[in-house]
């Protein structure tokens, strides 16, 4: 899960910078046709994975609600931002 938060990233830099190589485009093409299989789960089976990630995983993550888990939270919780 981490390389694609590196991916996202550094295809993020290239697009402010404006300056992609065609290797860097064809990493860019290759990261987001794996995204593009997020698009409609149903069609993914158990076997198939999505940034290494099992379907299993994104298909949890899409029906979890976060909303609610906060509502269940019934202990104190200390939430901590930081800047760079």
């Amino acid at each position: 899960m981490k390389w694609i938060i590196s991916a996202l990233l550094a295809i993020m830099m290239l697009t402010v910078c404006g300056m992609t190589t065609a290797e860097q485009q064809a990493e860019k093409d290759a990261l987001f046709a794996e995204l593009d299989k997020l698009q409609d789960l149903d069609l993914l089976s158990e076997d198939d994975t999505v940034a290494g990630v099992y379907a299993a995983y994104w298909k949890w993550l899409a029906d979890y609600d976060i909303l609610q888990a906060a509502g269940e939270i019934t202990e104190p919780v200390l939430l901590l931002q930081g800047e760079e």
